[in-house]
C-alpha cells in the first residue's frame, strides 16, 4: 500500500534523512510541486532565450531612436552574450556553493532590472550597459534551471523534463525572433522598441513571485524550530539503526526507474546533464544557436542517477553548502558542499581580452578607426597570453580554473570546439546581418524581418530527432556533414541573391538549409566531445563547450557583422550594395562552414590521449545508449 505523505505539521518519517529547512516538524513538500518548479525554470530559460535573439530584430529601431551607429547597435547584441559566456561558469558554480534557489532569484531580480533599464535607456551607451547586466543575470539565472531538473527528476521524469527543456529552448528563439518584430511593428503608445524589454519586467516579476513560492529553500536557509531539529534527531536515530534508508513512495516515486547502484566509471549522468547546447549550447548554447540556454556546465557535480536510486534520500530542498564536509544538524542528508571557487581574475582577463577585440572591431569604421583602438587590437594577444597563464597558475594550486587545461589540451576537443566555434560564429552573424539587411537594406518592417529565420529554427530542431534514427557506424561522420550541409545553405543563398533576387519566400525556404546543418553539426559534434573524456571531466568540459561558444557567437557578429556595416556604410546603404554587402558575408560564412567541416574530421581521426577504464562490454553498452539518449535530447534546441 502507497504510505500517504505526511501531513504539514507531523513530523517526518523516521526512515526520511532529510526534513525542509524552516518547515514545521520537518514537513516534506509534495512531488507534485516539482512540476511547479519546472514551470518556473523553464520560463526563466524561455525569458533568457527570447533576449538572445530579440535585440537582433530591434538593431535597425534603435540606431533610429538613440542615433546609434551600426557598430553600437552590434554592441547592443555582443555585450549580453560576452557577460553571459563570461559569467556562465561562475553562476553554475555559485548555485552550487551558495544555493540554487538563492542564485537563482539574485539571476533574476537582476535580469528584471537590467530589462528595466534597457526601456528606459536614454542613449546608446546606457543600453550597452543595460544588456551586459542583462547577460549577468541570466548567467546568474540560467544554470540553476538543470540543476533543477537532476535534483528533482530523475528516470523517465527526468527524460519528460528535458523534452521540456528542450522546448522552452527552441520556443524562445523563435519567439524572440517573431515576437520583437511584432512588438516593434506594433509601436505601442509611440514607444517603438521598448516593449521588447519592458515585457520582462511584469513577466520577472511574476517569476519572482513564483520562484518564491514554489521553489524549495536551499539547505542551511531559514533556522530550524526546536521541534524540528527534535524530530529531525530521532528521524536520523532510527534512520542510522537501519542498514539503508529509502525514500518514500510519495516523495521520488520515479526513483525505481534509475536502475541499480553503477560505479563511478559507468555512471550516465554527467552526460546526460552537461549539454544544452550551442548551446548553447544551446548552440549547448540558446534554441538555435548557443545563447543563453547553453545548460549548466557545473551540473555533472550535483549527483548521478545512480547515487539517487541506491541511497534514497528524499531531497526537499536544493543543496548547497558554505563550506566542505557534511551537514552537521542531526537529521538532514549528508551533502558535500562545492567550494565557492569562482575565479574572479580569470574572468576580468577573459571579459578584457574579448572586449579589446569586439569593440574596435564593431566601433573602428564609425569612429574612423583613431590609434587606441589599434592598441586595443594589439593588447589582445598579450592579454590572452596573460589569461592562459593565470589559469594554469590557478590549477597549480589547486584552484580550478574558468578554462581547464586538461581539457583543451585533447586534439579531438580542440578539433571540434574549432569547428563548433565557426559554425556558431556564422550563425550569430547571420542574425545580425540578415535583420539589418531586411530593414535598412530593403525597407522592410521588423515584424517582416522577424519571420525570416522562423525556417531556420524549425529545421534546426528537427536536427536532433533525424540525428537519433542515423545508424551508430555513420556517427563519426555527422559532424562533417552538418557542417556541409550549413555551407551549402549558404551557398544556395548566396547564388539566389547573386542571380539578382532580394528576398521573399524562396530566401527564408533555402535558410532552412543553413538551420538543419547547423542543427546537426552543432549535436553530432557536441556528442562527439562528451565521449573522449572521462566521466570526471564532465563539468569542465561542459563549461569549455558553452563559453567557447558564446564567445565565438559574439566574435561573429563583430567580425562579419561589422563587416557588412562597413561595406554599407553602417547599414544605410543602398538595396543593390547591401545585397552585395550579404553576398560577401554569406561567402566568408560558408568558407568558415567548409574549414568547420575539416576541422571536425581532423577530430573525429584522433584518439583520446586518456581513455576510460576498463569496463565489462555489458556496462559501457549502457553508458553508450544512455550518453547518446541525453546528449541529443538536451541539445534539441540549442546549436
Amino acid at each position: 500500500m502507497r504510505p500517504q505523505p505526511p501531513d504539514p505539521g507531523s513530523a517526518a518519517p523516521e526512515h526520511t534523512t532529510t526534513a525542509r529547512p524552516g518547515a514545521v516538524g520537518g514537513s516534506l513538500r509534495p512531488a507534485v510541486h516539482r512540476w511547479r518548479l519546472l514551470a518556473v525554470l523553464l520560463a526563466a530559460q524561455f525569458m533568457a532565450n527570447i533576449d538572445t535573439a530579440i535585440a537582433n530584430i530591434a538593431a535597425p529601431a534603435i540606431q533610429s531612436d538613440l542615433g546609434a551607429s551600426g557598430g553600437e547597435a552590434g554592441l547592443v547584441v555582443s555585450g549580453y552574450v560576452v557577460a553571459y559566456a563570461v559569467l556562465l561558469v561562475a553562476g553554475a558554480r555559485l548555485g552550487g556553493s551558495r544555493g540554487h534557489r538563492r542564485i537563482f532569484l539574485a539571476g533574476m531580480a537582476l535580469f528584471t532590472a537590467a530589462s528595466l533599464a534597457c526601456a528606459l535607456a536614454f542613449d546608446p551607451a546606457t543600453l550597452v550597459a543595460s544588456r551586459i547586466a542583462q547577460g549577468a543575470g541570466a548567467a546568474l539565472m540560467v544554470p540553476q534551471v538543470l540543476s533543477g531538473i537532476q535534483l528533482y527528476f530523475t528516470g523517465r521524469q527526468r527524460i519528460k523534463a528535458l523534452g521540456y527543456y528542450a522546448i522552452a529552448l527552441s520556443g524562445g528563439a523563435v519567439a524572440g525572433q517573431a515576437l520583437g518584430g511584432v512588438l516593434i511593428a506594433a509601436n505601442i503608445l509611440g514607444t517603438g522598441w521598448r516593449p521588447i524589454f519592458l515585457i520582462n519586467v511584469p513577466a520577472g516579476l511574476l517569476l519572482l513571485w513564483a520562484a518564491v513560492r514554489v521553489m524549495p529553500a536551499d539547505v542551511g536557509e531559514g533556522a530550524a524550530s526546536a521541534g524540528t531539529r527534535a524530530a529531525s534527531s530521532k528521524a536520523a536515530a532510527a534512520a542510522s539503526s537501519r542498514p539503508g534508508p529509502s525514500a518514500p513512495e510519495y516523495v521520488r516515486p520515479e526513483a525505481v526507474d534509475s536502475g541499480p547502484a553503477c560505479p563511478e566509471s559507468a555512471r550516465p549522468e554527467p552526460a546526460f546533464l552537461e549539454t544544452a547546447p550551442d548551446a548553447a549550447w544551446g548552440p549547448l548554447s540558446s534554441g538555435p544557436g548557443p545563447g543563453p540556454g547553453a545548460g549548466n556546465p557545473e551540473s555533472a557535480h550535483s549527483g548521478p542517477a545512480c547515487q539517487e536510486a541506491t541511497s534514497g534520500p528524499a531531497r526537499d530542498a536544493f543543496p548547497s553548502g558554505s563550506g566542505s564536509g557534511s551537514d552537521p544538524r542531526p537529521g538532514t542528508t549528508t551533502i558535500v558542499a562545492v567550494p565557492d571557487d569562482v575565479d574572479v581574475h580569470g574572468m576580468a582577463l577573459l571579459a578584457t581580452t574579448v572586449l579589446l577585440l569586439i569593440v574596435p572591431l564593431l566601433l573602428g569604421t564609425d569612429a574612423g578607426w583613431p590609434w587606441w583602438m589599434w592598441v586595443c587590437l594589439a593588447a589582445v594577444v598579450p592579454m590572452g597570453a596573460e589569461f592562459r597563464r593565470s589559469q594554469r597558475r590557478r590549477a597549480a594550486r589547486g584552484g580550478r580554473p574558468l578554462i581547464a587545461e586538461e581539457v583543451v589540451r585533447e586534439p579531438a576537443i580542440r578539433w571540434s570546439l574549432a569547428a563548433h566555434g565557426a559554425t556558431t560564429m556564422t550563425y550569430f552573424a547571420l542574425l545580425f546581418v540578415l535583420a539589418v539587411y531586411l530593414q535598412e537594406g530593403l525597407g522592410r518592417g521588423p515584424a517582416y524581418a522577424g519571420m525570416a529565420m522562423i525556417s531556420w529554427v524549425a529545421a534546426f530542431g528537427l536536427a536532433g530527432p533525424l540525428l537519433a534514427r542515423v545508424p551508430s557506424r555513420y556517427a563519426a561522420v555527422m559532424p562533417a556533414v552538418g557542417c556541409t550541409v550549413l555551407a551549402g545553405g549558404y551557398a544556395a543563398v548566396w547564388l539566389y541573391l547573386v542571380t539578382g533576387h532580394r528576398t521573399g519566400p524562396p530566401l527564408f525556404l533555402l535558410l532552412g538549409i543553413g538551420g538543419l546543418g547547423l542543427g546537426i553539426s552543432s549535436n553530432a559534434l557536441i556528442a562527439r566531445m562528451t565521449f573522449v573524456l572521462p566521466d570526471r571531466y564532465a563539468a569542465d568540459l561542459s563549461g569549455v563547450i558553452s563559453t567557447n561558444a558564446q564567445l565565438c557567437g559574439a566574435l561573429g557578429v563583430a567580425t562579419l557583422g561589422g563587416g557588412y556595416l562597413h561595406l554599407t556604410d553602417g547599414g544605410s546603404a543602398s538595396a543593390a550594395a547591401s545585397a552585395h554587402a550579404l553576398q560577401a558575408v554569406l561567402a566568408t560564412s560558408a568558407v568558415l562552414a567548409v574549414l568547420a567541416a575539416l576541422a571536425s574530421q581532423r577530430g573525429g581521426r584522433t584518439r583520446p590521449t586518456e581513455a576510460e577504464p576498463t569496463t565489462p562490454v555489458a556496462t559501457t553498452t549502457t553508458v553508450t545508449t544512455t550518453t547518446t539518449t541525453t546528449t541529443t535530447r538536451p541539445e534539441r534546441g540549442d546549436p
